[in-house]
């Protein structure tokens, strides 16, 4: 494949018990510093930006992952026999710039066939320093006029190389039939390399594409790994997960997995944010870090230095970011030994598209979008108030700042945040620009010396 050179929602119903948090210190009245200290550009004139994925890699250069904002038709689905509809295509780009400056190149990843709309995608650096992408590709079978593999794509020297790391809900063989049934895996994508270099990647399994109704109350997260060929196991199968995904490797060399189920089914409701690890003997511990809705994003990391376990979402009930951590890795089954702390403001509902990175200092920094005043009950966000939040965690207390915000229309969706080795904080992020009195969407990042 050549490279060329070149709307969200939200899941379920409100969290219920989680009044054990202990709320951040708000920080974004006298202390906030607005934007005009950052740097912000448009990424060219590209009708891009959506689940976009910032990167700075290893060398400096900065990467950003993103799918274009619209499908476009590409002939009819004649794998289809009875009614074929369009075949419809989705853009997936990837923008490189050196951080020493320059102009920022267009590649496109590929162009996958869309029954929806995108559902996920992962950018990662991997061994050779080589940008690495996760997404939902392959052709259509069926009756399924979309995408229906897990990919793995290596992008380097003007081209890309794509391979399947999971083609068929059978590849993890469960033994439950409704688990094992269909062919449609690759959704919410999560790509991390082990310590010896092999891939990983983390995927919800759709299994006939939610064709049927059980489709996503059968659901199953799905772990292939890349080592030698690729091995494939189900950590949670059969009931709903793995939307949002986010994947690490611990300090102990094990798989860690973040993820939401967001439907909530009939009997014991499994409806919130979960984690799971892979034990030495192959068997995967799961607990239950949040119940409730949150909005998109699951993101994780290990702490540079400490090895601590982080976890961050955006908690619909308290309109405010939720960051969970992990420090003793032997209480990882007890929700209770993950402290658990709302970076909240005392004026606006945010914290959507959060997206968190250690400075060289490993200090914990945050970006999410704000939406709206808290006193503002109109449905959707407004555009009035509509910003990028930078949070860094000052120990005592979170230091809140503004980015960016809205010039016309609505801003600061799809965050992603990274942090260069000089402590230059990198921020891509969508907004809406007035171009011959027509609103578009456009990728920007913005950047700043945060040290």
């Amino acid at each position: 494949m050549a490279l060329l050179a070149v709307p969200a929602f939200m899941a379920g119903c409100p969290s219920g018990d989680d009044d054990d948090a202990t709320p951040a210190d708000d920080d974004t009245g006298d202390d906030d510093t607005g934007d005009d200290d950052w740097e912000v550009e448009q990424v060219l004139d590209a009708d891009v930006g959506i689940q976009s994925r910032l990167v700075v890699s290893s060398s400096g250069d900065v990467w950003v992952g993103t799918w274009g904002n619209s499908p476009y038709e590409d002939g009819i689905c004649d794998e289809i026999e009875v009614d074929p509809p369009p075949r419809m295509r989705q853009d997936l780009m990837l923008y490189e710039r050196p951080v020493a400056g320059g102009t920022w190149v267009e590649d496109q990843i590929d162009a996958p066939v869309i029954a929806f709309s995108p559902q996920g995608f992962d950018l990662q650096e991997d061994p050779q320093g080589r940008p690495a992408a996760a997404y939902n590709g392959g052709e259509p079978q069926m009756q399924f006029c979309g995408s229906t593999d897990a990919y793995m794509a290596t992008c380097e020297g003007g081209a890309s190389t794509t391979e399947t790391a999971g083609a068929e809900s059978g590849d993890s063989n469960t033994g439950l039939p409704a688990s094992d049934a269909g062919f449609v895996v690759g959704a919410w994508p999560a790509l991390a390399f082990d310590g010896d270099g092999n891939p990983a990647l983390t995927y919800k399994d759709t299994h006939f594409g939610t064709m049927q109704h059980d489709d996503q109350y059968r659901a199953d997260l799905e772990y292939a790994f890349g080592g030698g060929g690729w091995t494939h196991e189900a950590p949670d199968p059969g009931e709903g997960a793995g939307d949002y995904g986010s994947l690490q490797f611990d300090q102990q060399g094990r798989a860690v997995a973040f993820y939401a189920i967001s439907i909530d089914a009939q009997g014991e409701s499994r409806h919130g944010v979960w984690a799971a690890r892979r034990e030495k003997d192959g068997e995967w511990t799961r607990v239950k870090l949040h119940v409730g809705a949150i909005y998109q994003e699951v993101v994780s990391a290990v702490h540079p230095s400490t090895g601590d376990l982080v976890a961050a979402w955006y908690s619909a009930q308290e309109k405010a970011v939720r960051v969970r951590t992990l420090s003793d890795p032997e209480q990882f089954a007890d929700a209770g030994a993950w402290t658990d702390e709302l970076v909240v403001s005392n004026q606006y509902d945010e914290g959507r598209y959060v997206s968190l990175a250690f400075t060289p200092a490993n200090g914990l920094v945050l970006a999410y979008h704000r939406c709206k005043l808290l006193s503002d009950t109109g449905g959707g966000c407004n555009p009035n108030d509509e910003a990028v939040i930078l949070a860094q965690d000052m120990g005592t207390h979170w230091q809140m700042e503004v980015v960016h915000e809205a010039d016309v229309g609505s801003c600061g969706e799809y965050v992603s945040l990274d942090i260069a080795p000089d402590g230059t904080a990198f921020v891509a992020f969508r907004c809406t620009i007035l171009e011959d009195d027509v609103y578009k969407f456009r990728l920007f990042v913005a950047s700043k010396d945060i040290l």
